[in-house]
C-alpha cells in the first residue's frame, strides 16, 4: 500500500476515528485503525476505519501517488506521529518474510509501525437492518440542537440510558431529552422527518456516538444524514460515515418529571441571573456541593451560598414579574446556570410549587431582543436541595 496525503485532513480525520472507538482491554483490536487503498493510481481515496464492537467509524480522504494495499496499526500511536508532522505526509507498506509494518514520511523524519493482520476480518461494516427513522439537517442546526439538551445528561451513571439522549420521532417532527436525575433538560422541534412507524418511537443514542457526531458535523461541509434501526444509530456526512449500537433499555418517563402546575411563576432577564449566579461562584466551593437557598418573592431574586461558615456570599436582583406566594428553596445553581446558558430568549419564565418540588424553566417570547425561537420549544426542570435554613415560605 501508498498513498500520500495532507496532513491536516489526515490528522483531523484520525482523531475523529480515534476518538470515535471506546477503549475496550478486553477487546485489542480496538486499539487500532484500518487504512487501505482501493487503486493504483496518481489520484484515489484513501479509507480510515476504527471499530469497536459497538461504534464503527469510517471516512475517505483524498490522497495521491496510490498503490493498492492496506494496513492494521496502532490509531493512538499513529496520531502522535501525525500531530508531529510537517507538511504532507507518505504512507507506505513494507514486508519482510511474513510480517508487515506501515512506514510514515513527512519533513525529513519516518517512522516504522508494525502492522497487526485482520485474519478473523474485524474491520467490517455491521449489518444494521433496515431504516425505520431519518431526517437531515445543516450541521450548526443540529449541533446546536442536541447541545441544548446533551448537557443535562449523565456523563458516568451506571444507568446507562441516563448518559444518552433519546430521538422520540413525532407525527410533526422531533424531541430530544437529557437528565442525569437531578435535571432535565427537553427540546420539541417541528420539522420534516421520514418515518416508517406508525406511532412514535424512542432511539435512545449513546453518548460516544453523539459526542462523535458533534465533532464530525461541525467541519463537514455537506448536510449531515441522521437515520435510525431497530438496533443502530447512523450519520452521514459527505464521505464520513459512523455507527453505533443503540442504548438496550427504557429511558425515564421525562413527561411525568415536568411539573402539571405551578404555585408561583417568575419571570425574569436571563442575563440579569447569570450575573447573580456568576457572582456567588465567586467563593470556592465544589461543583456537586454547590447549593444555593434562593428567595423569591415580589420584589425580586435573593440568592445567598455558605461553605461550613468560611465563606459566604449573598445577591439580589429585581424580576420582570412575580404571580403567586413568596417561595424559599435551595438549588445547585450550577444547575440552573447552564439550563440558562441554553436559553434563545433573553427573558425567562420559573415556575415553582414549593421547597421540594422541582422548577420548571421556560423561554418567554422577547419582543426587545427580536429572538427568533423558531418551531422548536425549549424547556428545564431542576431539581430541588434540601439545605439547612430554608423552608417553606407560609
Amino acid at each position: 500500500m501508498m498513498a500520500r496525503v495532507e496532513r491536516d485532513v489526515f490528522h483531523k480525520t484520525l482523531h475523529k476515528a480515534f476518538q470515535a472507538r471506546e477503549k475496550k482491554p478486553s477487546l485489542p483490536m480496538c486499539q487500532l485503525v484500518k487504512l487501505s487503498v482501493s487503486g493504483d493510481h496518481a489520484g484515489c481515496l484513501m479509507s480510515i476505519e476504527a471499530y469497536d464492537g459497538d461504534n464503527y467509524f469510517k471516512a475517505l480522504v483524498q490522497a495521491t501517488d496510490c498503490r493498492r494495499g492496506e494496513v492494521i496499526v496502532d490509531c493512538q500511536t499513529l496520531l502522535r506521529i501525525i500531530g508531529e508532522a510537517r507538511g504532507p505526509v507518505t504512507l507506505s507498506t513494507i514486508e519482510e518474510d511474513t510480517k508487515v509494518s506501515l512506514k510514515v514520511f513527512s519533513d525529513g523524519c519516518s517512522y516504522l509501525l508494525h502492522s497487526t493482520p485482520d485474519d478473523a476480518g474485524f474491520f467490517k461494516e455491521p449489518k444494521i437492518g433496515k431504516l425505520m427513522a431519518s431526517f437531515s439537517l445543516g450541521g450548526k442546526e443540529l449541533r446546536e440542537m442536541i447541545n441544548r439538551v446533551f448537557y443535562a445528561s449523565g456523563h458516568s451513571d451506571t444507568r446507562y440510558t441516563l448518559n444518552s439522549v433519546p430521538f422520540i420521532f413525532t407525527d410533526d417532527g422531533l424531541i430530544l431529552v437529557g437528565t442525569d436525575g437531578h435535571r432535565m433538560a427537553l427540546l420539541k422541534k417541528k420539522m420534516e422527518t421520514s418515518t416508517s412507524l406508525p406511532e412514535r418511537r424512542n432511539f435512545i443514542a449513546p453518548r460516544r456516538w453523539l459526542t462523535s457526531l458533534m465533532q464530525i458535523v461541525r467541519i463537514c461541509d455537506k448536510e449531515p444524514e441522521i437515520a435510525f434501526t431497530d438496533s443502530h444509530a447512523l450519520l452521514k456526512c459527505g464521505t464520513t460515515m459512523l455507527i453505533s449500537r443503540l442504548v438496550d433499555g427504557t429511558y425515564p418517563k421525562y413527561d411525568q418529571v415536568i411539573p402539571k402546575k405551578c404555585e408561583s411563576f417568575v419571570v425574569f432577564r436571563k442575563a440579569d441571573m447569570i450575573r447573580a449566579i456568576e457572582k456567588l461562584k465567586a467563593i470556592p466551593i465544589e461543583r456537586k456541593s454547590y447549593g444555593t437557598k434562593i428567595l423569591a418573592c415580589h420584589l425580586g431574586f435573593s440568592l445567598s451560598a455558605t461553605l461550613q461558615g468560611d465563606y459566604s456570599a449573598e445577591t439580589d436582583f429585581k424580576v420582570e414579574s412575580f404571580d403567586g406566594p413568596e417561595l424559599e428553596f435551595g438549588m445547585n445553581i450550577h444547575y440552573l446556570h447552564e439550563a440558562l446558558l441554553k436559553c434563545k430568549s433573553s427573558i425567562v419564565s420559573l415556575g415553582m410549587t414549593d421547597q421540594l418540588s422541582p422548577m420548571h424553566l421556560t423561554e418567554t417570547l422577547d419582543n426587545e431582543s427580536k429572538v427568533d425561537l423558531g418551531n422548536e420549544t425549549y424547556e428545564a426542570v431542576v431539581m430541588p436541595m434540601k439545605l439547612d435554613g430554608v423552608r417553606r415560605m407560609s
